[in-house]
């Protein structure tokens, strides 16, 4: 349960982190 967790933070955190650099430039 928690790996599930940590596992979907980190797609979230990667996804917003790619958003912010596409925006970024």
């Amino acid at each position: 349960m928690a790996l599930l967790e940590i596992a979907n933070l980190t797609v979230e955190f990667a996804t917003a982190t790619g958003s912010l650099r596409a925006v970024d430039g």
